[in-house]
């Protein structure tokens, strides 16, 4: 999922609720003969989905909908990066970067 999510990041996974159903753009955690696999919706249908990493030239095989684990909530201190990712794709990833460039930059004015 990189840049939205580094090997070795610590993620929020929010549990499913029907009230807030799985959309194309959400970022779900579930479970493969690989391992837990973190990837992005691509295609939704009634019994399955398909998902992709953001840094994948290809799509992942179909995933039945009672395979998923959760939904990505966000990274622990860096809410908005996570959130603007999962709504505006790569685009949100580069805002998302580039707001924490500038958090970085001002904090350390504020220090120095």
């Amino acid at each position: 999922m990189w840049p939205t999510v580094r090997d070795g990041d610590d993620v929020l996974i929010e549990s499913l609720a029907p009230a807030c159903p799985l959309a194309v753009g959400d970022v779900v955690l579930y479970e493969s003969p690989r391992g837990l696999v973190l990837h992005r919706i691509i295609a939704l249908a009634a019994d399955h989905l398909t998902t992709k990493g953001d840094a994948e030239p290809r799509p992942d095989l179909r995933i039945p909908r009672a395979a998923i684990l959760g939904r990505l909530a966000r990274r622990p201190g860096d809410p908005l990066r996570a959130a603007l990712s999962a709504h505006l794709g790569p685009l949100g990833a580069y805002l998302a970067r580039r707001a924490r460039r500038l958090e970085a930059l001002l904090f350390r004015r504020a220090a120095g």
